[in-house]
């Protein structure tokens, strides 16, 4: 009857604007038809971002290199290769891995001015092999291989914040959960858009910040040492070194530091200098210990880089998208590529069509 109605309701209101008919008798109060269509519209010109797997990959190991932890590198390939929403990845537990498949049971939702809230994940896009829900997502080899040796490096721990979860896979560097907007300035921007994110103007401040392009230091090799505060862009074809008080000339050798001992502190060779309570000075060594190594010749020539960025605009939920180009592009058959993502077929396929199980070769 809702399906009539709306349908009865488009053919009046054509007709009255061909002048056919005096008033649709059939319309709503608040008629939005125009606004749904130019919302449609304006979605489907929208270009949506994706990676191929080789930029999944890169952008898997930037996060780690930038972070210095192996669990942002296991997280981002997992997300790559089963597309799974944000809330689904980080809502992740130990109990979820099946060895060679992942089963979907819950999202993590944010704090609303309360603790993370664990639910079920969007529109009940349940992946647990159930019959009334959709299949768990299988895992290539490498895949498995990797979480079960992540795993067994870095057990999974509870994150004591009361979301009613267990030993979960992913946690940040406190043991608590990642928040979407912290990440996605750091590492997130760094890693694909490859640009520092800006700071915009607030009361009490002079000024605000650009976003400025990451700044690495290679002379020790792969991937390179990030540098904070980053030159900020180039605004033209002949470009010179910023002038700046508070900004570090990286374009002048720099002495080494930790290549001698503090004759100030008990830091040896190779440890930042520590002040008399204990607090690490790493930013701000002891001048004596600068004048030694200046004085030993430990100056070396920073071998400066930018990182050029992977994909700019992407966000995380890109990697959804991204997994579902894969599938088409080697063929998944559209049933089954929608049961793996969780999305239940429009129409009549939703009724008729089911994901079947791999074909079992008879022994003769």
């Amino acid at each position: 009857m809702e399906n009539c109605r709306s349908l009865l309701a488009t053919i009046l209101g054509d007709a009255r604007d061909a002048g056919l008919v005096d008033a649709n008798a059939a319309s709503r109060r608040g008629n939005r038809r125009g606004k749904v269509i130019t919302r449609r519209l304006e979605r489907t010109t929208a270009p949506k971002e994706w990676l191929t797997p080789l930029e999944i990959l890169l952008l898997a190991e930037r996060a780690a290199a930038l972070t210095g932890r192996d669990d942002d590198f296991v997280m981002w390939t997992v997300c790559g290769w089963c597309g799974l929403r944000w809330g689904e990845l980080m809502g992740l537990q130990r109990s979820a891995f099946l060895g060679d498949r992942l089963r979907i049971d819950v999202q993590l939702s944010p704090p609303n001015g309360g603790p993370f809230v664990l639910r079920h994940p969007k529109n009940g896009s349940l992946r647990n092999d159930q019959p009334q829900f959709f299949c768990a997502v299988d895992l290539p080899p490498f895949l498995s291989a990797l979480l079960t040796r992540h795993i067994s490096t870095r057990p999974p721990a509870d994150c004591g914040c009361g979301c009613g979860g267990r030993k979960f896979l992913f946690l940040n560097k406190e043991g608590g959960h990642h928040f979407h907007g912290t990440y996605e300035q750091f590492p997130w921007s760094q890693a694909a858009h490859g640009v520092v994110s800006g700071r915009p103007p607030r009361p009490g401040r002079s000024a605000d910040a650009p976003a400025r392009p990451v700044l690495v230091d290679c002379s020790a090799g792969f991937p390179g040492r990030p540098l904070s505060p980053a030159w900020p862009k180039a605004d033209g074809p002949v470009w010179t070194p910023p002038l700046i008080r508070g900004v570090p000339r990286y374009d002048q050798p720099v002495i080494d530091v930790v290549a001698v001992d503090c004759p100030s502190c008990p830091a040896r060779e190779g440890q930042p200098c520590r002040s008399a309570y204990g607090a690490v000075l790493s930013n701000r060594p002891h001048r004596p210990r600068v004048r030694a190594a200046a004085e030993q010749g430990h100056r070396r020539v920073l071998a400066l880089a930018f990182r050029l960025p992977i994909k700019a605009g992407l966000t995380p939920h890109g990697l959804r998208h991204s997994h579902r180009v894969l599938l088409d592009e080697i063929g998944t058959p559209d049933v089954l590529a929608h049961d793996r993502l969780g999305h239940s077929k429009p129409g009549i396929g939703r009724v008729t069509a089911s994901p079947a199980p791999a074909p079992v070769r008879m022994r003769r």
